[in-house]
């Protein structure tokens, strides 16, 4: 089964209160965050991959894998979804958060949809219902 690749900023912008979270988050955090107490996008973000695994969905969220030495993250990012056989992108970007990083993950996904080796389907965030997928698709 294809996977999914569960993109994202790991840090609050500094000085920035993170919002309330919705409850099926907390079932799903660490019990340890990572910002010291506050969970941070990445917690947020494993939490949600988490959530969809409970689906059936394959999601690969970067920073749960280990480095390679040496290895770059944009090197890190296209391996990972080689290997894993990425055909989703999911982008989770809550207001607040910084955006080191994302641009360059950004960009590699906007030039697969040039080159047409992906698809890409626009959710308006007025239409929550196009966000589940089902059958495991």
């Amino acid at each position: 089964m294809p996977a999914l690749f569960l993109l994202g900023p790991s840090k609050w912008a500094q000085g920035y209160a993170p919002p309330n979270l919705p409850a099926w988050a907390y079932e799903h955090l660490p019990k340890d965050p990572v910002a010291g107490g506050t969970p941070s996008p990445l917690d947020i973000r494993r939490a949600l991959a988490a959530r969809l695994g409970v689906d059936g969905h394959r999601v690969v969220v970067m920073e749960t894998f280990p480095d390679t030495p040496g290895e770059p993250r944009t090197e890190k990012f296209s391996r990972l979804v080689e290997e894993l056989e990425v055909r989703r992108f999911v982008l989770y970007w809550p207001f607040g958060a910084n955006r080191s990083g994302l641009d360059v993950e950004i960009g590699f996904e906007l030039e697969r949809l040039r080159r047409r080796e992906l698809e890409g389907v626009a959710v308006p965030p007025s239409d929550p219902e196009r966000l589940h997928t089902t059958g495991g698709q």
